[in-house]
């Protein structure tokens, strides 16, 4: 009778072990997936990643079909490189807050190869980071750096400007990313910075470039891209100098002009601007100050610069 009960017994072992494998295989299973108007869009089997960038400031989940490798993708992007402010689990709002314009989601259709921060006609779809309303929402729910997984869902309305200068809207829905591989990358940081609070939002730069250009007078020439949603340009005369301000008219020659990627409105380039100067140096080709913009169609106040640039007279 013993025997027979252990021939009976071995089977029902056998067959808790097979599920509980099985479960722990579902549990572990890699997702990424999400609707664009009601369409499912299912990545699970394709490439689908997500990197942590020096030391955790900055987050990037990204996800694309095997099939059409550079043509279709999806990014969702938490934290700046530039902050001190370390990505941790919790829900992240898009648009309708006070903070950094550094979340985003961004999903091109297949209709451009062009790269994203070009923002040109047709490129990809975005949020509107500067919205007074809440456009978008990423939910970070499992942030495992020990075994190196990433889960969360996300969800937004986004917009792209098309090349006759309409704007078009998709609405992403159900995301969800389930166990993709985390990795860490140390990007590069640029110590010129041009940062400003921009409708109550903090811009902070991750990339200036500085030139002293000839083609239209003699002029400092400071390009300023957050690589999310716009760039700041500044443009002064050559000899500006220490502890004097200017008043810059925005004629498309002199003054501080916001560049929305993805509208490309030139009504935000309106108004007047401000610059001080706190340091220029000729010799080091060196400057930094502070800035504003009034009487436009944003807000810009608290500007700070300082950065290097290069003599470009041709």
């Amino acid at each position: 009778m013993r025997f027979k009960f252990i021939l009976i017994l071995i089977p029902v072992l056998s067959l808790l072990n097979c599920n509980s494998s099985d479960n722990e295989s579902d549990n572990n299973q890699k997702v990424f997936r999400f609707d664009v108007d009601g369409v499912t869009h299912d990545y699970s089997e394709d490439i689908a990643d997500a990197t942590l960038y020096n030391g955790g400031t900055e987050l990037s989940v990204s996800a694309y079909p095997i099939e059409s490798v550079i043509k279709e993708d999806l990014t969702l992007k938490i934290g700046e490189v530039t902050s001190s402010k370390i990505v941790t689990e919790g829900v992240y709002s898009i648009g309708n807050s006070t903070g950094f314009i550094n979340e985003n989601i961004v999903f091109r259709d297949g209709t451009s190869n062009l790269p994203f921060e070009l923002y040109a006609p047709e490129v990809a779809y975005a949020c509107d980071v500067l919205s007074d309303l809440t456009v978008g929402e990423i939910n970070l729910t499992k942030l495992d750096i020990e075994n190196k997984l990433i889960s969360g869902t996300f969800s937004g309305s986004l917009f792209q400007l098309e090349a006759n200068g309409d704007i078009s809207t998709i609405k992403i829905s159900n995301g969800v990313f389930t166990n993709l591989p985390l990795g860490t990358y140390e990007k590069e940081v640029d110590t010129d910075i041009v940062n400003a609070k921009l409708n109550n939002i903090n811009y902070v730069s991750n990339n200036v470039i500085g030139l002293r250009t000839q083609s239209d007078g003699d002029k400092i020439k400071l390009t300023a891209s957050d690589h999310n949603f716009g760039r700041i340009i500044m443009v002064m005369p050559a000899e500006v100098s220490a502890g004097n301000s200017y008043a810059l008219g925005n004629d498309n020659v002199s003054g501080v002009f916001f560049f929305n990627y993805l509208t490309r409105k030139t009504t935000e380039n309106s108004g007047n601007s401000v610059i001080s100067i706190t340091n220029h140096d000729p010799d080091l080709n060196f400057i930094e100050g502070n800035f504003y913009i009034e009487n436009a169609s944003i807000t810009l106040i608290n500007g700070e610069f300082s950065a290097f640039y290069t003599d470009n007279y041709n």
